[in-house]
Order: C-alpha cells, then structure tokens, then sequence
C-alpha cells in the first residue's frame, strides 16, 4: 500500500527533530508533505519556534497546541523515535517519497477527471501537463546552497577550457561571425530576445542562426505563427540559390533540382526540431524540451527558439501580465534544462513615431519584464525599409542593447531577401543582393 506504516515513520520524524532541534537543518520536507495531520501540525510547530529563535522542546510544543493536540496523542508521537533506528537522512527521505507519490496518485485522479469533463482536448492536454510539471519539479527539489570552494573546483575546468580556446567563440554559433564576435555565441543558461517591428526578417534570422546551431548541437524550434511546411520552404530557399518565391510556386529549373536535392540531404542530417503547435504554452514547450533531453546525448548543447514570444498562451489578469509570466518562465526553463532560449518578440509602434526609427528598450512590447529578464536584448533594423534611398540597401543591423555578460553594440549583416538568408557582410562580396 503506498501509505502502509506512514504515521509511524513521519512520527518518528517528528519526534527526532523535537528531542533534537539541530536536526531540522538536515530535513528535506515541508509540512505539507505529512499525511497525518497531527505529524504536520507538530513538524509546522517545531520550524515556527526555531525560525523565531525560541526553545523547541516537548515542553514549548505542548504548551503551543495544548487546545489542538491531545497530550497523550502529543505523547505517542514523540515516543514513536525509541523504536525507529533510521538516521534522520532515511526518515526524511522516505516522507518526501511518500508525499510525491500521492502527489502522483493526485494527477492521476485529476486526469481522470478531466477526460470526464473537458471537451477541449487542448485545454485537457494543457492541463495535465501542468499539473505533472509541478509534480516533477517538486520532485527534482532544491539541491541546497554550494560551498564556493566545491563549486569553483567545478567551475575551475571552465576557466582552463575558455585559456585554452581563448579567441574562439565560447558559445554555440549563431552562424555569423560578427554577431559571435559581438556577444559570444549562444551561451547556456541565457534568455536572449530578438526584437523587430513586422517584415524586419525576424523569423528568417532565427532559421538562419538554428541551421548554424544544429550543426553543433540541437537546434529546436517552436513556430506558433508558421506551419511546418512554410518553415521547410525557407529553410530549403536558404540553404540553396533557389528563390523563396520560386520554391513556393514550383518555378524551379531543372537543372536546379540536384541543388535543392542536396540542400534537402544537409539539412535532414542535422539535430534540428521543429513543433509548429498554434496554441503553444509554456507548460508544453518545457514538458516538450524535457522529452527531447532525455533523447539526445547528455552532453548535447541545445538552442530553443520561439516564434513568437506574445504568441504563447498564458492564464493572467491582464496581458503585461502574462507576458510576465512567460519571460519569467522562459529564463527558468533555459536555467532549468541548460539551454539557452532564443525568443522573438514585437515591438510597439513608438519607435515608427521617431525620426531615428531604430528600436530601443522602452519599445518592447507588453511588458517591462521582458527586459529585466532577458540576459541579452538585441533588435533587428533595417534602414531601407524606412529610407528607400539609404545607402545600407540589403544591410540588416543587429543591435545588442542589453547584455548581462559583455559588451552592446551593432554588428551589420546582409539579408539576401530572395532566399530569407542571412550573411556575413564580408562574404556578401560578388553575391547578388538584389
């Protein structure tokens, strides 16, 4: 039985940290996690007196709940410890296993229950990803503060590996060298938003820099404005000299097929993912991502990009707070899973009011949090889309305005439109930019 001989192990809990306080330090649970009640109370009661500094005895336990716990029921508990030799490491273990459990046997319940009553099975699937997601985290729990001399061991063969490799990007590519130069690479750990206004070639610098990455490690995408095959055709009008208008509508030579043939075969070789669910959640993109790790080598450094960030659906008072939420959870999961998470984003009108038209930080849209979340804020411009005469034709500014970890500034780019490609401005010499 999953709760058979309980009350006895978390009395015995109980009963250790009262007759020895210094042992509450050494305990991985919560009160919630109890199942009987009067073990919790008593286990709530012993943390309430050692956070406010005072006495945790039998004596201050029994005079705190003489109105809501039976002396002699206070008695039984406290005894149980006599007959439990398990160290306190073994007692804790086995009431927060215990409580995780029923906390499965709770989804499970829940599931059943939503089979029952929803007709959405969106929402139903939504749902229940959620509620197993709190299970898990609850489960993976808090690995407790390092000693600084543990982790600078650790953190001490990083620093040999950068000396070694020093001039070299450190990160993932983004597959062009200027912006590498500029912020590093993708590194893990980091929340990176890349802001335009619409037709600035957003989606198109994603594709471009997630070929580069799944040539390193895992490049997964999460397209909730276009489909899957829309994505195939941009990839593959990328990836060759073939027009994406071209692709599109069948106007391919002959004598271009062996091209696209082998665009096609490269791009099949590599560790690139794409989910084009509409109605994405960050829930399904976090319960996704954690399918796809545990399919991939260990060691496999991934890029998650999603198109785009006011896209994902998220409960909320108000939209700002929303996309809040979901900032906020895209830095978690790149801190959670490893990954660095690439997220575009629309930006308000404010900046086309301006004569300088390029974006700024105040112009990201629908919440501040985005800001303050992101460790890397950079924004996609292009002149001629305001200045039909500029001098920058077929130029694309990436601009870093925000970065945690390094230097901002601008690197400039080509954006070979016919193809949605992006290119080195020194590699654009002799290409046909028109």
């Amino acid at each position: 039985m999953l709760n058979e001989g309980l009350r006895e192990t978390e009395a015995s809990l109980v009963s250790t940290v009262v007759n020895y306080p210094e042992t509450l330090d050494e305990v991985d649970v919560t009160y919630t996690d109890f199942l009987d009640q009067e073990c919790s109370l008593l286990f709530r009661t012993a943390v309430y007196l050692r956070d406010r500094g005072e006495d945790v005895s039998i004596f201050a336990l029994m005079q705190k709940l003489k109105k809501r716990v039976h002396s002699g029921v206070l008695a039984e508990i406290l005894d149980i410890a006599r007959a439990m030799p398990k160290s306190i490491g073994q007692i804790s273990l086995i009431v927060r296993q215990a409580a995780l459990l029923r906390g499965v046997e709770s989804v499970g319940k829940q599931l059943v229950q939503l089979a029952h009553d929803s007709t959405d099975p969106a929402t139903a699937l939504d749902a229940a990803e959620k509620a197993l997601s709190e299970v898990m985290n609850k489960f993976e729990g808090d690995k407790g503060p390092t000693h600084i001399g543990d982790g600078l061991m650790e953190h001490w063969d990083t620093i040999e590996r950068r000396y070694q490799n020093r001039g070299k990007v450190m990160g993932v590519t983004t597959g062009l060298d200027d912006i590498d130069r500029l912020i590093g690479g993708w590194q893990e750990k980091d929340f990176v938003i890349i802001a335009a206004r619409p037709s600035m070639g957003k989606t198109a610098f994603m594709l471009e820099s997630a070929k580069a990455t799944s040539l390193q490690g895992a490049g997964v995408i999460f397209s909730a404005e276009m489909g899957e095959e829309q994505l195939y055709d941009r990839l593959l009008a990328s990836e060759s000299t073939i027009s994406l208008f071209s692709l599109r509508n069948g106007l391919i030579d002959d004598d271009k097929f062996p091209e696209l043939s082998l665009a096609a075969s490269s791009l099949s070789d590599r560790m690139l993912y794409i989910d084009d669910t509409s109605l994405v959640t960050m829930s399904h993109i976090r319960s996704t991502l954690r399918k796809l790790r545990r399919k991939v080598p260990e060691e496999t450094k991934m890029v998650v990009y999603l198109d785009y960030l006011q896209l994902v659906r998220q409960n909320g008072r108000s939209r700002n707070e929303e996309v809040s939420e979901i900032s906020q959870m895209c830095k978690a999961t790149a801190k959670d899973l490893n990954c660095t998470f690439v997220a575009l984003s629309q930006l308000s009108r404010k900046c086309e009011e301006r004569g300088n038209k390029r974006p700024m930080l105040s112009d990201l849209r629908d919440s501040g949090s985005i800001e303050q979340d992101a460790d890397i804020v950079a924004f996609l411009y292009r002149d001629e889309y305001y200045n039909p005469e500029t001098e920058k034709q077929n130029i694309m500014e990436f601009i870093v305005a925000k970065n945690r970890n390094g230097p901002t500034g601008t690197a400039e780019l080509v954006f070979l439109k016919q193809n949605q490609k992006f290119v080195n401005l020194a590699r654009s010499v002799g290409n046909d930019v028109s």
